[in-house]
């Protein structure tokens, strides 16, 4: 589920004629943990995941034990 969150701790900044900004809101994918200025960009990074065949509930280390063995 893709959800509209409060930016809590900003990581990122935009620049705009004003100077540089921090954005109130970000777009977080709740299964995954991805956070994204856009919501295409949660979208992408989500379906690239799919694609990969990595799940939610894997841990960092299976994650990349499934990649090497997928090559």
């Amino acid at each position: 589920m893709i959800k509209k969150v409060e930016n809590i701790n900003p990581k990122s900044k935009f620049l705009t004629p004003q100077g540089w900004r921090t954005p109130k809101f970000v777009w977080e994918d709740l299964e995954y943990g991805h956070r994204d200025l856009t919501k295409k960009g949660v979208k992408t990074h989500r379906e690239r995941l799919i694609r990969l065949g990595i799940t939610p509930n894997m841990t960092e280390d299976e994650a990349r034990e499934h990649l090497k063995r997928r090559d």
